[in-house]
């Protein structure tokens, strides 16, 4: 007589040693996916760690160029003070020029005056 509860026992423990290999692929797979997840990230984190590092940068030389334009622009301030100060020069010198003339000219009527005044 055939033992059927043997055979039965048999398949049950092929059935459970075949999904108990199953669900451990399954793990391992899912572990596998896991770590190459977790890699993706590390690398995105080190993109945005690069990313970061060169925006900081940028706003570094951006200050840079800022601290100079102000620079240049203290500069040409100054250098216009000077043009200011040169004009005015310049002013006081005509108008001590045209105060000589007019001196120059009054001196002459004087002259010409005391010439036809003579007799």
């Amino acid at each position: 007589m055939v033992d059927w509860n043997a055979g039965l026992v048999d398949g049950a423990a092929r059935l459970v040693d075949w999904t108990l290999a199953w669900l451990i692929d399954q793990l391992t797979w899912s572990i596998a996916l896991l770590d190459w997840l977790i890699d993706q990230l590390a690398w995105s984190i080190g993109l945005l760690d690069w990313l970061i590092d060169q925006l900081a940068w940028s706003i570094g030389l951006l200050d840079w160029l800022i601290a100079r334009l102000a620079w240049s622009i203290g500069l040409l301030d100054w250098l216009m003070a000077r043009l200011v100060w040169l004009i005015g020069l310049l002013d006081w010198l005509i108008a001590r020029l045209a105060w000589s003339i007019g001196l120059l000219d009054w001196l002459m009527a004087r002259l010409v005056w005391s010439i036809e005044s003579s007799p």
